[in-house]
């Protein structure tokens, strides 16, 4: 992370009351969709931009998709497939994170995102399907840590225009109560054994 960068989180950490992780939180995309490379990129940025509005650093790498990893501890693993294979998703699902509990707290252990469903989406409002998938990344990654649904921002369930139109602005975050609650999540996450 640049200067500039570190700077803006500190000072943003400051007047949340957070303190900076020691590690950025480090995500590991397989994309099996394929989504087109610049998509992709503006995607990671829209998500990156989400997080960091939220004092939470992020580090985004590609898997390849025909190669298995083992992910380390403190590392997350993000899946990009063209659709669900579950018969229970609705059509217009464009996300899922499986959870289980380990130590009394809903965990994600998978997160798939759908790509279709993001493309239909995007054809359907005339946008950017690189900003609905950035932020469908974010929400997911918001279930991955526990975080629940709610009425407004990033974890809302279902995503419209004006939604995409603050997201490109950069104004679409994690509602104030939910970003503290991520961050406590993440750190608790990563002190795991």
């Amino acid at each position: 992370m640049g200067l500039l960068a570190t700077l803006l989180l500190a000072v943003l950490l400051a007047a949340l009351g957070g303190t900076p992780p020691s590690e950025p939180l480090c995500i590991h995309i397989t994309d099996q969709a394929p989504v087109p490379t610049a998509t992709l990129q503006k995607a990671i940025q829209t998500a990156r931009g989400v997080f960091v509005k939220a004092g939470i650093e992020t580090n985004w790498t590609m898997r390849h998709p025909d190669v298995s990893y083992f992910l380390q501890p403190g590392e997350l693993g993000l899946s990009i497939i063209n659709e669900s294979h579950r018969s229970q998703d609705p059509d217009s699902t464009c996300g899922l994170t499986l959870r289980s509990k380990q130590r009394g707290k809903k965990l994600g252990v998978k997160i798939d995102i759908f790509y279709k469903p993001i493309q239909a989406a995007a054809t359907r409002t005339a946008y950017d399907p690189s900003i609905l998938l950035g932020m469908v990344m974010a929400h997911e990654i918001g279930h991955f840590f526990g975080l629940d649904h709610c009425s407004s921002g990033i974890m809302y369930p279902d995503f419209k225009k004006p939604d995409l139109m603050k997201a490109a602005a950069g104004l679409q975050t994690f509602a104030d109560p939910q970003a503290e609650k991520l961050r406590k999540a993440i750190a608790e996450w990563k002190s795991l054994p």
